[in-house]
């Protein structure tokens, strides 16, 4: 049994990774993210060498390092559709602009820079694993963590980034160009050690959205409730056809591969205000399904 002992997340409805309370200032008409003074949450050595996903990383994981801060983390775990983006772009243009590119934003492109950079700022020298399957990723980095031992706490991020190519993209693509991306980042302290949230379970599917009641109850079938037992559905597009309330929190943070983050901040901040029982729907890459349950414990 694992529990969500902390959270953290910087995105368009919150630009503060030490604030988690913002559920009733929820605005659809912001959708850009403005990011916090970082030299508040970082030391500014560590500050001059970090990319903007990087820095929103730490800051986030350093919130939720402070909050458990009495017990040891016993490994990182992160989520990313895109990675490190705009460190790739640099890398493309330097491949095409010098003869001999420099190999430091090659090093800093990859996916697992996050969690890298994380385990040595942070001095973790545990299990340390990134999860880049684009769209259920967040999901699969949280069923790691629901499988890990029980042993320490497991630091679980969700992170993309937006960079100007991406939006020339999206702008130049008939199917998406009303589409509004958004980016942001989103920790999470797992552990089982006894909270007021509990992750009751996770799960990501690859099937077709086309089969998205029929996952639900499955899933719901295996915790031995049904749609009923839910007080609310998250969903950033795709509804579940019968659900009692839902809401799609896409709406509050735009596309982007982690955005069901976002949709578990809201999630927790509603079981916070009163409910029981969260489920959290992600079907942000068609093929592809994630399904979060939480619980108010």
């Amino acid at each position: 049994m694992k529990y969500i002992n902390s959270y953290s997340g910087i995105n368009c409805q919150n630009p503060l990774p030490n604030q988690n309370d913002w559920l009733n200032t929820l605005d659809v008409n912001s959708n850009e993210l403005v990011l916090p003074n970082f030299k508040e949450h970082i030391e500014g050595i560590q500050l001059r060498r970090l990319s903007k996903i990087l820095k929103m990383s730490l800051a986030c994981a350093q919130f939720c390092n402070n909050e458990m801060a009495k017990s040891e983390m016993a490994g990182i775990i992160i989520g990313t559709g895109q990675g490190c983006l705009d460190d790739t772009r640099k890398f493309m243009v330097d491949m095409t602009s010098y003869e001999s590119p420099s190999p430091t934003p090659f090093i800093h492109s990859t996916h697992n820079t996050i969690a890298g950079q994380l385990g040595l700022h942070m001095k973790c020298h545990g299990y340390n694993i990134t999860h880049a399957n684009e769209g259920a990723c967040l999901e699969n980095a949280l069923l790691d963590a629901y499988l890990q031992p029980d042993q320490g706490w497991y630091l679980v991020g969700a992170v993309d980034e937006k960079i100007d190519w991406l939006q020339l993209l999206i702008e130049q693509s008939s199917k998406l160009k009303d589409l509004v991306i958004g980016e942001g980042a989103t920790f999470f302290a797992v552990s089982n050690t006894p909270s007021s949230i509990q992750l009751e379970d996770v799960g990501a599917y690859f099937i077709s959205k086309n089969r998205l009641a029929e996952t639900v109850d499955d899933f719901l079938r295996q915790n031995k409730l049904d749609l009923k037992d839910v007080d609310l559905v998250l969903h950033n597009g795709n509804g579940v056809s019968g659900a009692q309330d839902q809401m799609n929190y896409q709406d509050f943070c735009g596309a982007y591969f982690t955005n069901s983050g976002f949709g578990i901040e809201v999630g927790i901040q509603k079981l916070k205000s009163g409910l029981s029982r969260v489920l959290v729907v992600n079907t942000i890459r068609e093929n592809q399904i994630g399904l979060t349950l939480l619980k108010h414990a």
